[in-house]
């Protein structure tokens, strides 16, 4: 009956002291808002391709009507998900609000589990870990983005992480209407 219910939400919203399981995800196939608060997760979604210790193996396919992604009070989040750990495409593919608040030990927003491609606004707040923002390589697929807001991330250097790759690494948020920067000490 749970999971009949959860396959009927649009928007679910929620805080846990427990630890998550994939299974508990793929029965979201219909969310278009998925806020997550004070979760004790490292990531996001992990991908256990040795299975659980009933010999299952959970593997979230994709959440693809998910707009809106909050992710707050999770100090121990560190990855939205491992770099290339989704096979066959990223989970929330046409994300197009990220709002993270208060994850510490989060490193990097780079993740196979978000396509960017479709992202308009992107909010992050105390997310003391993290250096830069974006790499290059993500930033240039952010054509959509209309809103960044970042505040109060105490390492961070840099919004676009240099790439001294390519001579013309030149990044144009064209459609970018609001800018926030707040309380980076560190910013150059």
């Amino acid at each position: 009956l749970l999971a009949e219910l959860l396959r009927k939400l649009k928007v679910i919203g929620f805080a846990t002291s427990h630890p998550k399981s994939d299974d508990f995800f793929e029965n979201l196939q219909n969310i278009e808002n998925l806020r997550v608060f004070s979760a004790p997760w490292k990531e996001l979604i992990v991908h256990n391709h040795q299975g659980s210790s009933s010999g299952e193996i959970h593997e979230v396919k994709t959440l693809p009507r998910v707009k809106g992604l909050w992710l707050g009070n999770m100090p121990e989040l560190i990855h939205l998900g491992k770099e290339n750990s989704q096979p066959g495409g990223p989970v929330f593919p046409n994300l197009e609000f990220l709002f993270l608040e208060n994850c510490g030990r989060l490193e990097n927003l780079t993740s196979s589990l978000i396509s960017f491609r479709n992202l308009t606004n992107l909010y992050i707040q105390s997310c003391h870990r993290l250096q830069y923002l974006i790499p290059y390589s993500v930033a240039k697929n952010l054509q959509q983005l209309k809103v960044l807001d970042v505040a109060s991330c105490e390492r961070m250097v840099e919004i676009v992480a240099s790439n001294i790759d390519d001579p013309e690494n030149e990044i144009t948020f064209s459609c970018l209407q609001s800018l926030y920067l707040s309380d980076l000490p560190r910013l150059q």
